[in-house]
């Protein structure tokens, strides 16, 4: 059984910080990286706003920087927000194409020590598709998301597969102004179970949007792609053993 005493106390302080010493907060031990305490899972949160001296931004990046299997990622708004994470995962795809820049989406990118073009959801236009109607739509509109619903999350996931590991989670946008303004809080956790099921949710998402921009495209019902039906004939399922990104994909998740 885990055990959370240590946990709930950690935020217990930083709230009872944030209101009674608010100018001070980034000296305070809450903005420093601190142990969760839970005994199954090596887990550790630090809140912001930081100061230049205890700033996380730096480390973050350098996490990102030495994934070698795979980098699932969620980041609000990328395209606005300049600055060392936004570079790290440049790094890791070779370059950021705009379906990975704009706005809010999942996206992974798989051994990124071979440069590739990331996977990633389309531009806003996917959330236009099947949108709610009614009352929903409508509580889109109020929430500014026209266009569609969308969902702000922030966190990434690398190296699921390997011995280290790692999510990073919470409230924190991975900007200077999350980093160094906001009241923010920022997980990191190595542990390879969180981190299958984070890589788990991530691929969900992803499929969900592709699903709909799919079903979307020429108005006909989908139907499942059958098999050769004679010799010589190429299958559905060619592209996973000719296609460099899809053999890193398939070896990825069919080891």
């Amino acid at each position: 059984m885990i055990r959370t005493e240590r946990a709930v106390s950690i935020f217990k302080q930083a709230f009872e910080t944030y209101w009674s010493a608010p100018s001070t907060f980034k000296k305070s031990a809450s903005a420093e990286w601190m142990g969760l305490g839970l005994a199954e899972v090596d887990a550790r949160i630090t809140f912001s706003p930081h100061s230049a001296s205890n700033s996380v931004l730096k480390s973050v990046a350098e996490d990102i920087r030495s994934a070698t299997s795979s980098i699932f990622y969620s980041l609000a708004f990328l395209a606005n927000t300049p600055g060392v994470i936004r570079d790290a995962l440049g790094d890791q795809t070779g370059s950021l194409s705009s379906p990975v820049s704009l706005t809010t989406k999942p996206a992974w990118l798989s051994h990124p020590a071979v440069p590739i073009r990331p996977r990633a959801m389309s531009p806003r236009s996917m959330l236009t598709l099947r949108a709610p109607s009614g009352k929903r739509r409508r509580d889109c509109q109020k929430a500014g998301w026209a266009r569609g619903c969308i969902t702000s999350s922030s966190s990434w996931t690398s190296d699921f597969d390997q011995p280290g590991a790692l999510v990073y989670l919470g409230s924190y946008n991975m900007s200077k102004t999350a980093d160094g303004d906001n009241g923010e809080n920022l997980i990191a956790v190595r542990d390879k179970r969180v981190a299958t099921s984070y890589m788990i949710e991530a691929i969900r998402i992803i499929d969900h949007y592709q699903f709909r921009v799919s079903s979307k495209k020429d108005g006909k019902a989908l139907k499942l792609k059958k098999p050769p039906r004679s010799p010589g004939e190429t299958p559905w399922w060619d592209r996973d053993y000719t296609d460099p990104g899809k053999i890193r994909d398939r070896e990825l998740f069919c080891p």
